[in-house]
């Protein structure tokens, strides 16, 4: 497992440990933890160009490319975005559009009066 490569110790400062939980114990609770804070993730490639130093003139970037020295370097990589369940401001839908003028009068929404 990861978090085992990784070293339970290294999680103690996020994560407390009780005194006397076993390594399978605090390796449960990390997992409990992070399993109700995620809901998954997913990966997708990127492709961008980078500058190798400081911004310079067209002019100057020219010569560089004259002379085989890099400026700017393409590169592909890949990017991970996790999802974070959250369940503040949750509100259910209503498709009537009385019922949601009637809920924007009933929550004062921005002021709203109503049709």
């Amino acid at each position: 497992m990861r978090a085992e490569d990784i070293g339970l110790e290294n999680f103690e400062s996020l994560i407390a440990r009780n005194p006397g939980m076993s390594d399978a114990d605090y390796l449960n609770r990390i997992c409990e933890i992070v399993s109700n804070k995620f809901g998954g993730y997913s990966v997708f490639r990127v492709q961008g160009r980078f500058k190798v130093g400081d911004l310079i003139t067209r002019n100057d970037a020219g010569l560089c490319l004259a002379n085989d020295q890099p400026y700017l370097i393409d590169e592909t990589t890949a990017a991970v975005r996790f999802i974070v369940p959250c369940s503040t401001g949750q509100r259910s839908f209503q498709d009537e559009v009385d019922l949601v003028s009637d809920a924007l009068k009933e929550s004062g929404f921005c002021g709203y009066e109503g049709p």
